[in-house]
């Protein structure tokens, strides 16, 4: 191998020394037939052990057949003439076989007496991965726009304060049903006259400064489209802002003619709470009247039926029977003696023991009260439980 020249003498050789060591670019230095020296850098991007095992080998084995030839023709010129040459894009070898896309920008350097040429090398696959993540990435982006449910504008900001309108997805054509395109390059107070005036100022607000701005109903009405939107406007680059918006016109309604309707119905609510409280008072003040009629046709038992109603009632609460059954054992315990209506007077009220046939009489209130009941139709059984 042949011995590494040293580097250059004079007053810059430390600001050389220190500029080549710690270029994060990989950097070479190379007299037309050796390396001299390579940077850490290099090292690193050609996959080597250490900078040392590069020196003393020829800068071709580092590069790409496809490539030598106009490598060579470019050192050459630069170590006849003297002059550095335009950067180009070449493809290198790495010492573990793979390879890479490099901008190698050369110049001529005075070495040792001599001269050598200083590369400097860029590494170009991180950047072409980058690009092609921003294009892939920018591609999906497209889709998502072009393919989204909601409509979306796009607006810039002049220096003069005007805010053009710069394009649309399907959605928002679909929504507007206008072809949105016809108003590209248009002032938005132009194209889309039925935005508000403070709606606007927002969206220029927004270009200029960033933020955004959600509005949940946000009126728009022109010569061929009007409704109700909810909007959403964000900046996406210095002067430039989106505008998502959707419809909510029927929801809105939907929801007006649903708080009409249950205003409705609660007062539908209200209105049958109040027969039904009524009807419930009239059916307390029947059963009173009536319990009162019997105490009144029978003085003998008077307080009987309310006494067997407290006592049903207790019995079914015990029992942990359901309000309404509960409410409804009462009312037919309260009534229980009701058919003794249609037995004489003095009958009920003869002192002293009753002759077998006024026995038998008596003994037919409960069948009385069946028949008396069973004209009245409240939706349950009230006949079969008196009789």
């Amino acid at each position: 191998m042949t011995q590494a020249a040293s580097w250059p003498r004079g007053e810059s050789e430390q600001l050389y020394r220190n500029l080549f060591d710690l270029s994060p670019l990989p950097t070479i230095v190379y007299d037309g037939s050796q390396i001299l020296r390579v940077n850490d850098a290099a090292a690193r991007t050609f996959r080597l052990a250490s900078s040392d095992v590069a020196v003393g080998r020829s800068v071709l084995d580092f590069v790409d057949p496809t490539s030598r030839g106009a490598v060579v023709g470019r050192l050459g010129t630069m170590l006849t003439s003297g002059a550095p040459v335009p950067p180009i894009i070449e493809r290198f070898h790495r010492a573990d076989g793979s390879t890479f896309e490099g901008e190698a920008v050369a110049a001529p350097v005075e070495w040792e007496g001599g001269r050598a040429i200083h590369v400097i090398i860029r590494d170009m696959s991180e950047l072409q991965e980058a690009e092609q993540r921003l294009t892939d990435s920018e591609a999906r982006f497209a889709a998502i726009v072009e393919r989204a449910p909601v409509g979306m504008h796009v607006y810039r900001l002049d220096a003069s304060g005007i805010l053009t309108f710069v394009a649309a997805n399907p959605a928002a054509d679909k929504i507007l049903r206008a072809a949105s395109s016809r108003f590209v390059g248009q002032d938005v107070n132009d194209a889309f006259p039925g935005i508000s005036k403070e709606l606007i100022a927002r969206f220029r607000q927004i270009a200029a400064a960033g933020g955004s701005y959600d509005t949940t109903r946000e009126e728009y009405a022109d010569d061929t489209r009007e409704g109700t939107f909810e909007v959403h406007a964000f900046r996406i680059a210095e002067g430039s802002i989106a505008v998502m918006f959707w419809d909510v016109t029927e929801r809105i309604r939907d929801s007006v003619e649903l708080d009409s309707y249950r205003r409705r119905l609660e007062q539908l609510v209200e209105e049958r709470t109040r027969e039904l409280a009524q009807a419930h008072r009239d059916t307390d003040a029947v059963i009173a009247m009536a319990t009162r009629a019997v105490e009144l046709r029978d003085p003998y038992t008077g307080g009987h039926q309310r006494r067997v109603a407290q006592l049903a009632t207790a019995i079914a609460e015990q029992l942990g029977l359901t309000d309404e059954t509960v409410s409804r054992i009462t009312i037919a315990a309260k009534l229980h003696d009701v058919g003794k209506l249609s037995i004489p007077a003095e009958i009920l009220s003869k002192p002293g023991r009753l002759l077998p046939a006024e026995y038998e009489l008596v003994k037919e209130h409960a069948q009385a009260a069946h028949e008396m009941l069973d004209l009245v139709d409240i939706g349950w059984p009230l006949a079969d439980m008196v009789g």
